[in-house]
Formats: C-alpha cells, structure tokens, sequence
C-alpha cells in the first residue's frame, strides 16, 4: 500500500464507524441522555471490534513481525 492508500484506508474505516454510531444516534437508538462518557466508550468499542477481527488474521510470522514493529516503535 502507498502512503496515500494507508490514509484512505484509516479515512474509510474510521468514517464507517463514525457514520455508523451518527445513524445509531439520529434513529433514536441510542439513549437520549448519553453524553461524552457513554459515546466515547461506544466509539472505542467500536474501533475495538474492528481491531479484534483484524487481529484474528494477523498471525504467524506476519503477526509477530507487527508486534515486534509496534513494541520497537511504541505505536
């Protein structure tokens, strides 16, 4: 991936949760008396549920090598 692909990746992905959670809120589906703290919690959950799927893939040589990369880095 190209620098610029990497940042509409993240742009994308980002978008679909932050749209989805904005859908969630206009639909009433979300209480009307949340304020920061519950939608922060919802917005990590969120990127924590696409982080865990990504996750599952990342195994093997591939896997260790992005934890090595993410430690040395400290990302």
């Amino acid at each position: 991936m190209t620098k610029e692909e990497k940042i509409e990746f993240v742009t994308d992905l980002s978008n679909r949760i932050r749209d989805d959670i904005i859908e969630k809120i206009q639909s009433g589906k979300i209480l009307h008396d949340w304020d920061g703290h519950e939608l922060r919690t919802l917005l990590r959950d969120r990127h924590q549920i696409s982080a865990d799927m990504s996750k599952r893939a990342m195994k093997g040589k591939r896997g260790k090598v992005f934890r090595n990369h993410c430690l040395i880095a400290n990302l």
